[in-house]
């Protein structure tokens, strides 16, 4: 078990019940605008993917309206060194992008 599913970073991945067989957040995988932070979140959606698939489980985010604003993940760094434009890239879609489907690639 990597070391933050049992540190604070769980506490954010509190499970709902919606039914017995989903679980989820009650917020988006990161609160962040910056592609680096959504890399992480995805690498940690499929760690806890991979554990509720061997439970029986699915897990499902929320799209909240910020999850749909444009990553920062392009021009200028800032003094922190951080992207300051974004290339186009919404973050719910991005993260999607970086997540295993359970149910392998889809048709299309």
């Amino acid at each position: 078990m990597p070391c933050w599913a049992a540190t604070g970073a769980s506490a954010q991945l509190i499970p709902l019940s919606l039914t017995p067989s989903h679980i989820g957040t009650g917020s988006d995988p990161t609160n962040s605008n910056y592609k680096a932070d959504w890399d992480v979140a995805a690498e940690r959606w499929n760690i806890l993917g991979e554990m509720a698939a061997s439970r029986g489980l699915k897990l499902y985010t929320p799209n909240h309206d910020a999850a749909c604003n444009f990553l920062l993940d392009s021009g200028p760094l800032d003094d922190l060194g951080r992207p300051t434009r974004s290339s186009g890239i919404r973050k719910l879609e991005y993260f999607f992008a970086q997540t295993a489907d359970p149910r392998g690639p889809r048709p299309g």
